[in-house]
């Protein structure tokens, strides 16, 4: 993870590489299961600025909270919060570009063998505060909750 060529290496790529640090916590009492997630990532560039003049990337959280409930053979509900912090080099108000909270609940089915179906709904929080999923700068709230909002419909079979 340390390419660097001389045309664009150390604007785009993390010059002296980049470290992940992970920690996952699980565990199942009866048809509820509980997990934490915890994720830092570390990127090494030269630069402050890319070859856009965009900051670069120094530091990526992710804490996750997750819960799930096995409802039935077929039907199982969980619900997970992300906690996502996004660190450039600046110092400025562009310090903390894409920091946000999701909050995704999806409801899982398995009405036959080797086919699961998932439908949920995602809702993003920017910044990490929750008033701004309505009433983000310069938008509606209407604007807002629709941008701030994503369907997630998921099929998969499996052939073997």
């Amino acid at each position: 993870a340390t390419y660097a060529s001389r045309a664009d290496g150390i604007d785009r790529n993390p010059h002296l590489g980049f470290y992940h640090s992970q920690l996952v916590t699980a565990k199942e009492v009866g048809a509820w299961s509980f997990s934490t997630l915890h994720r830092i990532t570390h990127y090494n560039y030269q630069r402050a600025l890319n070859a856009e003049n965009k900051p670069n990337a120094r530091f990526r959280w992710l804490n996750e909270v997750a819960v799930a409930n096995k409802i039935t053979d077929m039907f199982s509900i969980s619900s997970l919060v992300d906690f996502l912090t996004y660190e450039t080099r600046k110092t400025s108000a562009e310090a903390l570009p894409n920091t946000r909270l999701e909050w995704t609940t999806t409801l899982d089915a398995e009405p036959m063998k080797n086919l699961a179906v998932s439908a949920g709904v995602t809702l993003t929080a920017p910044e990490q505060t929750l008033n701004r999923y309505s009433q983000e700068a310069g938008k509606t709230r209407a604007q807002s909750r629709l941008d701030n909002t994503k369907g997630i419909l998921s099929v998969s079979y499996t052939f073997l």
